[in-house]
C-alpha cells in the first residue's frame, strides 16, 4: 500500500491532522458565535482528547521519533 515508510508516516500525519481539524472545528461550531463560547469549546474539547483511555500521546510529536537527529552539514 505505501511503498515507504516515509509514505506510511506522511499518511498519518495527513490523517491525525484532518481528524484534529474536524474535531475543533465541530467543537468551534457548538460555540456558535459569542467567541468565549468559541475558546471555551476548544478548551473542553482539548480536555476530552486527553483523557488517559483516548490520548496515545500526540502524534506530531510521535513521528518526530521516526526520525533521527541529523548532524549538521559540513560539522
Amino acid at each position: 500500500m505505501f511503498a515507504s515508510k516515509d509514505e506510511l508516516i506522511a499518511a498519518y500525519v495527513d490523517r491525525a491532522y484532518e481528524g484534529y481539524r474536524e474535531r475543533f472545528g465541530t467543537s468551534l461550531d457548538r460555540g456558535g458565535d459569542d467567541p468565549l463560547q468559541r475558546m471555551l469549546a476548544l478548551f473542553d474539547e482539548q480536555n476530552l482528547m486527553l483523557q488517559p483511555d483516548v490520548c496515545r500521546g500526540c502524534p506530531f510529536l510521535m513521528v518526530l521519533t521516526e526520525f533521527p537527529d541529523e548532524p549538521p552539514a559540513g560539522g
